[in-house]
């Protein structure tokens, strides 16, 4: 996909006026045709009737793969849809929240031998979320008066932005990011951002398909969960955007903190760079569940699982 696309994808934009990605067929046909003048050399060259039918199979594949490309990056936008609906009928106090995992961050060392200063080598788990909901009214303010505003934008009637963004990193140096850890995880940084934030009563919660977040166990979870007032799941690895962009941008400022002889090997590590220029909306924190909890594999075959739970999807 050309980059005019790419960067107008979510605000669904694109349509078939974009000559960068027409051009995408037109160059399928012109080597389609180059294809069908080359069997007729075949025919008078035998030698070349092998070069010619890797021609044809390869020409059929790759469109056949750029199908099956620009299905996904269509199914991939409508997976974003929910975050638009809940944006329209959201009220002064609900929040819409995005949840998911960055790839585990493996233990990183400056230098380069085994072990050094002690430190074992191991991973780091973060939860990323994105959330967002209206600015406080000057009404909602004054109902509020012990909340500390001076971190907020302006109010909508002074001329702020309609909405509040917040991006969080909830690291970890225990989490397994099993069900259990999940769910943990989540139920704390729910408590701690609605009670620091009292003019918000509840969220829509979105989430991708992974078992961690989508089976039994996290279904019963999120309905003891006093916040949560609707979840939609996702395909899993899609509709999840947001929380890839903002690891996109954790990620290099991780890779300067090394390059300066510094080490990356726990929670506690990966927060520092993060905070060294932190912005106003961004949250990092370190939140370490609880190991007594967790069922056994063989304690899970013996409840009940809801039926069809992981069919439950956005599609």
């Amino acid at each position: 996909m050309c980059p005019i696309c790419s960067a107008t994808k979510v605000e669904n934009t694109h349509d078939e006026q974009c000559a960068a990605c027409n051009g995408i067929d037109y160059l399928l046909a012109t080597l389609e045709a180059l294809v069908k003048v080359s069997c007729h050399e075949a025919e008078r060259d035998s030698r070349l009737l092998a070069n010619v039918e890797w021609a044809e199979a390869m020409l059929a594949d790759a469109k056949e793969s750029l199908q099956r490309y620009d299905a996904h990056l269509i199914q991939d936008h409508a997976q974003e849809s929910f975050a638009g609906w809940s944006l329209d009928n959201m009220t002064s106090s609900g929040v819409s929240t995005l949840d998911d995992y960055y790839a585990k961050q493996g233990a990183r060392h400056f230098n380069t031998g085994c072990c050094e200063e002690g430190k074992a080598d191991k991973s780091t788990s973060i939860l990323g979320r994105c959330v967002v909901y209206k600015n406080p009214a000057v009404a909602t303010r004054a109902q509020h008066s012990n909340t500390d505003w001076g971190c907020y934008p302006e109010p909508p009637e002074s001329g702020g932005p309609v909405y509040c963004r917040e991006a969080f990193r909830l690291l970890s140096d225990s989490s397994s990011q099993n069900s259990s850890d999940t769910a943990q995880t989540r139920l704390t940084a729910d408590d701690i951002f609605f009670k620091n934030r009292l003019f918000l009563r509840f969220q829509d919660l979105q989430q991708d398909g992974a078992s961690n977040f989508h089976s039994t166990d996290p279904i019963m979870y999120n309905m003891k969960n006093e916040y949560v007032r609707c979840v939609v799941t996702t395909i899993a690895g899609m509709g999840k955007g947001k929380v890839d962009g903002d690891n996109g941008g954790c990620q290099p400022k991780w890779e300067r903190y090394l390059n300066t002889e510094n080490d990356l090997t726990c929670a506690a590590e990966f927060r520092t760079p993060l905070d060294q220029d932190r912005v106003t909306g961004k949250v990092n924190t370190i939140i370490e569940p609880g190991q007594g909890g967790a069922m056994t594999d063989s304690e899970k075959k013996k409840r009940e699982v809801i039926p069809y739970a992981k069919d439950m999807k956005v599609r």
